[in-house]
């Protein structure tokens, strides 16, 4: 009798534990089927999976508010509504990833475009007043960080779905841009190609070079020897074989060296490597660049602008004319110009921005804030937050996977460097890609010092020492947006 009644005991210990390993496992399987399942990326191969929910959101508009001009530069590569006969690789790539991201959640991207002075009054106009029309904001980095110190941007960690760790958003992204509370407000990485294109190197006539007996600058870079002194004297020897008119007119004369108020002088004092500003422990800046070694290249660089064989263009259009048609040895430039220098027909080459001496170490070249830069309004209805979260982290993976490929790979790569110097070059150029707050916030005009300082022939130290104020104005405001609280 007490061995069955110790039997049953057993028998009843074990069905109850079948019972809790079977609830255990139905719940486990919930778990999965609820959190887990997403259209993700097979990684057998290695590539980066994409973790979204399995969600779609049965047709659901997604509308990106973009700028137009530059003949639709800035707004192709958000959308492309349809293809033609006539639609290039880039756009076929743009419509595919859309396409995909549509196909895939069940939205409908939906892409309005104005002019970026514009843009900027609708959303000042529209979020401001708590419109939630709009659900991404695309434009100018300096726009969209006007927007954000105004409060207009929702914060980006918010998001569940955006995954800054991933590849597809730029490196240092949260390092460069969160506040000294940890908050984000914008981003930026593939889903726009032209972050790649708003990248800067020099670009060189090579025709003019080799006539001259003059080395290419290539094995510069490559040993590391690629200073300003050394690209002074390439303009200096340059100009000694140029033959101009003496007009001194930009596009007329032919002059060694010709920039622009947005690209030497930022230039030369990027060279430095030394930032404008500096980021301490605490998360709040210093001014860097009141520092004897920038004083002593923003004086060099400005002896160098009053030389006959300088010129300052009036726009960037003045300054590319030139170099199109051959009337400037070297200028300063975004990659996404390359396609159109050699459908000019010049002999051009294309090394990364110059050291200023063996002092400076690692020089990362910054992404122009010209770049299309995203926030995500405040205003969006938090019933949207999710499929929000879901569109932008998607359009990001995908522009990875088929835009980027195309811009990069073709576009830049084989159908505009001209030789594989150009294109070892173009690596380097895109390996060194970084971003800093000073030239999307920029605060206290902290990056135009030198500019304003050459248009008002006052000194640059003294133009730096008079920054304080303005710059602290604009970063105590950066800092107070710690205490934003979501509508």
């Amino acid at each position: 009798m007490k061995k069955t009644k110790i039997l049953t005991r057993i028998m009843a210990l074990l069905m109850c534990l079948l019972m809790m390993l079977s609830i255990f496992s139905c719940k486990k399987e919930e778990h999965v089927d609820k959190n887990t399942e997403s259209n993700s990326v097979n990684n057998d191969d290695g590539e980066e999976k994409l973790e979204l929910p399995n969600v779609n959101y049965g047709g659901e508009l997604f509308t990106i508010l973009g700028r137009s001009g530059d003949n639709g530069e800035w707004m192709k590569d958000l959308d492309i509504s349809e293809l033609t006969v006539e639609t290039d690789q880039v756009d076929k790539a743009v419509y595919q990833r859309n396409k995909k991201v549509e196909d895939t959640y069940g939205v409908d991207i939906i892409l309005l475009t104005q002019d970026v002075v514009a843009l900027n009054n609708t959303v000042i106009n529209t979020v401001g007043a708590g419109d939630d029309s709009y659900d991404l904001i695309a434009t100018h980095g300096r726009y969209v960080f006007d927007h954000i110190i105004a409060n207009r941007a929702s914060e980006i960690h918010d998001f569940k779905y955006i995954n800054l760790e991933k590849s597809w958003w730029l490196d240092n992204l949260e390092d460069v841009w969160t506040t000294p509370g940890g908050k984000l407000f914008a981003v930026n990485g593939d889903i726009s190609y032209l972050y790649l294109g708003c990248m800067g190197g020099i670009y060189f006539n090579k025709d003019v070079l080799n006539q001259a007996n003059i080395d290419l600058p290539y094995d510069y870079v490559r040993n590391d020897t690629w200073y300003y002194s050394t690209f002074k004297k390439m303009v200096i020897d340059a100009d000694a074989s140029v033959n101009g008119d003496g007009s001194g007119i930009i596009g007329q004369d032919t002059f060694a060296y010709v920039t622009e108020r947005y690209r030497g002088p930022g230039t030369v004092v990027d060279s430095t490597g030394i930032p404008p500003l500096v980021k301490g422990g605490d998360g709040k800046y210093s001014i860097g660049v009141k520092d004897q070694k920038v004083y002593d290249a923003a004086d060099d660089y400005m002896v160098m602008l009053q030389k006959p064989y300088s010129g300052m263009a009036s726009s960037v259009e003045e300054m590319r004319n030139a170099f199109k048609k051959g009337k400037a040895v070297f200028v300063e430039d975004n990659l996404k110009e390359a396609p159109r220098f050699k459908q000019s027909g010049v002999d051009f080459g294309l090394v990364p921005i110059y050291k200023y001496d063996d002092s400076v170490g690692d020089l990362g070249l910054c992404v122009g804030s010209g770049t299309n830069t995203f926030m995500i309004p405040i205003t969006v209805p938090e019933t949207d937050r999710e499929m929000i979260g879901v569109v932008v982290e998607a359009m990001a993976y995908y522009g990875q996977k088929y835009m980027i490929p195309v811009y990069y790979d073709k576009i830049l790569s084989y159908q505009s460097m001209q030789s594989p110097d150009d294109l070892e070059m173009l690596h380097r150029i895109r390996d060194a890609a970084r971003i800093d707050l000073a030239e999307y916030l920029n605060p206290g005009d902290i990056k135009g010092t030198l500019f304003n300082s050459i248009e008002s022939g006052v000194n640059y130290a003294t133009v730096v020492a008079g920054l304080g104020k303005s710059v602290w104005i604009d970063l105590d405001t950066w800092y107070a947006l710690d205490n934003q609280q979501i509508n």
